[in-house]
């Protein structure tokens, strides 16, 4: 398990760790994987997966330079992105109503810890907000925000500051 931690870690998938145990985040690193590539989502690498792994490399953003967060409701994932590269992909279950809104906004509020049931929320629009959350099925189920895992939710919010641009798209 050490070598798809690596592979994945070396893509940009989001990780809590590199190392040989397949662990929840493994899981949602092959998701998130499974999800970029078109790949049936299960959070498990079968024989497909390794072939796509085999011949993959990092993904590129699709809305070109800078810094900014990038998320694709179509394909439930979000992507770090510095200097025009993904550094950290993520997936993501944006809204089961798809009112997750389109467009380009920029984070106006962050709050550390818990707000409410949003955890480490980075505000965007209105009350949508990127934040940790226990449940982020494969597919739209919130409520309209984008829920990413919990683990993860404090990394994000270190890494991105007030004015952060945040791109939603189909």
């Amino acid at each position: 398990m050490l070598e798809l931690a690596q592979r994945l870690n070396a893509q940009g998938y989001a990780l809590e760790k590199v190392d040989d145990r397949f662990s929840e985040d493994d899981s949602e690193a092959v998701l998130a994987f499974q999800k970029v590539h078109g790949l049936p989502r299960t959070g498990l690498p079968d024989a497909r997966f390794w072939d796509v792994l085999a011949g993959s490399s990092r993904p590129t953003p699709a809305y070109g330079g800078g810094d900014h967060i990038e998320v694709d409701k179509t394909r439930q994932v979000l992507f770090l992105v510095r200097g025009g590269r993904v550094v950290l992909i993520s997936h993501v279950s944006t809204g089961a109503t798809g009112n997750t809104p389109v467009g380009t906004w920029h984070v106006y509020r962050k709050v550390i810890g818990f707000d409410w049931v949003l955890y480490y929320p980075l505000y965007f629009l209105r009350g949508f907000a990127i934040h940790g959350y226990p449940d982020v099925p494969a597919y739209p189920a919130s409520h309209g925000c984008v829920r990413i895992p919990m683990w993860l939710a404090p990394r994000l919010f270190a890494l991105n500051g007030y004015g952060t641009t945040v791109i939603v798209h189909s």
